[in-house]
C-alpha cells in the first residue's frame, strides 16, 4: 500500500494530533506514514511484527521517540 500523508498547516501539531492522524492512517489500512509541517517532516514505519520504525522532526518532536512511545503503547 502506498504511504499515508497528512501535512499540517498553521500551528505545530501536537504529539496528540499526529497520534491521531496516525490511527487515522492505521484504520485505513496504512504502515507507512509522513507527517510534515512546514519544512519540518516525521516519517513512520510499523514493520509485519508490528514494531514501529521513525525518522525525522517536527520541532522537538523526533520520529524515533514517537516509534518507540507507539511501540509502548502497542498501537
Amino acid at each position: 500500500m502506498s504511504i499515508y500523508e497528512e501535512y499540517f498547516d498553521g500551528r505545530k501539531p501536537s504529539k496528540s494530533q499526529l497520534v491521531r492522524s496516525i490511527k487515522r492512517g492505521l484504520k485505513q489500512g496504512y504502515t507507512d506514514f509522513e507527517l510534515s509541517w512546514g519544512e519540518n517532516m516525521i516519517n513512520l514505519q510499523k514493520n509485519q511484527d508490528n514494531t514501529w520504525f521513525g525518522w525525522g522532526w517536527i520541532k522537538a518532536l523526533g520520529g524515533d521517540n514517537l516509534a518507540k512511545e507507539l511501540n509502548q503503547e502497542g498501537i
